[in-house]
């Protein structure tokens, strides 16, 4: 009942990040059922006023110790789930933060010293659905990155759908044209391409006002010097 205890106990990452990733995983996965409970609007209140949502991203993208893909999967459930059911304009904006972090240190996605797994606890490499590839065969901070655009796209097509006429305007106030050409910048990886991709027809489809932006910006001439770099998947198109 405490949610000051909650954070200096639960959501300590120094206090657990030692812990071996069996207990991690029932940490995370306890954590992930209480959030997404049927009094998730009482334990959101409390979640709210220590900052749980900014505590989950931190988790995801400190790479200074292993976590298992099982704890990633039960803290991602957790993010959708809040910005699901008790948006918060500020949870958005740390999420937008938490993606551009982890383009950081200006290396390309494609760079041999990135592909490795040892960011995650041993035994859990396995294939990723959803992006037709092995987490082995990507850096921590590329698969964060395509769980948390997954993310992003799939709440911006619910609120879309639903008819969240003002959540999805402010939504994309934060996700928009300017934020998703820059994750482009680089050379990143083929599935943060498709994922930025879909987010951008998302985005330009949902306005007109959006379309003339992106008409005007000259976006199609920049993507098609993306394109070059990832013409060869068939995903993309």
């Amino acid at each position: 009942s405490n949610p000051f205890a909650f954070k200096d106990l639960i959501l300590c990452r120094d206090l657990w990040r030692e812990a071996n990733p069996a207990l991690q995983n029932q940490l995370y996965k306890l954590l992930s059922e209480t959030v997404c409970s049927k009094q998730s609007e009482f334990n959101f209140q409390r979640l709210a006023i220590v900052g749980a949502f900014q505590s989950f991203l931190h988790v995801l993208l400190d790479d200074t110790k292993p976590i298992s893909l099982e704890g990633v999967r039960s803290i991602i459930e957790m993010v959708a789930f809040l910005l699901r059911f008790h948006y918060r304009k500020e949870d958005l904006q740390c999420l937008a933060r938490a993606i551009l972090a982890t383009l950081s240190g200006g290396s390309s996605d494609n760079e041999p010293n990135l592909v490795k797994s040892s960011s995650f606890a041993p035994g859990t490499a396995a294939p990723d659905e959803a992006s037709h590839e092995k987490v082995e065969s990507m850096s921590r901070k590329v698969y964060i990155r395509n769980l948390l655009l997954t993310t992003a796209l799939n709440e911006m097509k619910r609120k879309q759908s639903a008819g969240q006429e003002l959540l999805s305007d402010e939504f994309q106030k934060i996700i928009n044209l300017r934020f998703l050409m820059h994750i482009l910048n680089g050379r990143v990886n083929i599935r943060t391409f498709i994922l930025t991709l879909q987010l951008i027809m998302v985005h330009v489809t949902s306005k007109n006002k959006h379309a003339k932006v992106f008409k005007q910006k000259s976006c199609i001439q920049e993507l098609e010097q993306h394109f070059e770099d990832h013409c060869k998947s068939p995903h993309v198109y």
